[in-house]
């Protein structure tokens, strides 16, 4: 369906209407693509499919894809690559887009109104090794005390048409390729949610038991 619609958007004897009404499919069918993704993640467990990418050419194109759900609100999202060399990635692609493309579009819904939605790209080493930092920044309202230790939950939310799996799904990409998931959030003023990935390639990539 995407697929078609694509096709039709490229067309250039399309009316107005006709291109919105494209990209309004278009757009659907890409909330049903992440559900279902989100929904396998959780459900069963799913082979990996490693290959080498560029994480700056990923988070763009992410950035692109997010822009898509803002209609005609008032939201400013911004990349940041803060690297000084490109970050190439050994990691399973599909899953990580998936997980850099929710808390893309979890900021974008967690702010009311207008504001501003940050994606900052960063490589910080440790006596560890060396990681990449993906930082998806908001300007919402913040996340209120009494649910922050259960955001991670799958199934729980507090959005209308949320389904409770997208940070559910983040968490468990995260742990499965070494990484981690953590974030700050302050009252009035947005959060901030931090995706860490190893650079160095991992001796084996772990499923997470659901």
């Amino acid at each position: 369906i995407k697929g078609v619609a694509d096709a039709f958007l490229q067309r250039g004897q399309l009316t107005r209407q006709e291109r919105e009404w494209m990209e309004a499919v278009r757009h659907e069918v890409m909330k049903i693509d992440a559900r279902i993704r989100e929904l396998l993640d959780l459900s069963q467990s799913r082979a990996f499919n490693i290959s080498a990418f560029l994480l700056s050419d990923l988070i763009g194109r992410v950035v692109l894809l997010a822009t898509q759900t803002i209609r005609d609100r008032q939201i400013a999202v911004e990349f940041i690559d803060d690297t000084t060399e490109p970050l190439v990635m050994s990691l399973d692609q599909t899953r990580i887009e998936d997980a850099v493309l929710n808390l893309v579009v979890n900021a974008i819904e967690a702010i009311d109104g207008s504001g501003r939605v940050s994606v900052c790209l960063r490589r910080q080493d440790s006596a560890t090794g060396s990681e990449a930092v993906i930082e998806v920044t908001d300007t919402g309202s913040g996340i209120p005390l009494d649910i922050r230790e259960r955001i991670f939950e799958p199934l729980f939310t507090t959005k209308l048409e949320g389904t409770g799996l997208g940070l559910a799904a983040v968490q468990r990409t995260a742990a499965a390729h070494h990484g981690r998931i953590t974030f700050e959030t302050e009252i009035g003023r947005g959060s901030t949610f931090v995706l860490v990935l190893p650079l160095t390639p991992q001796l084996s990539l772990t499923e997470i038991s659901k």
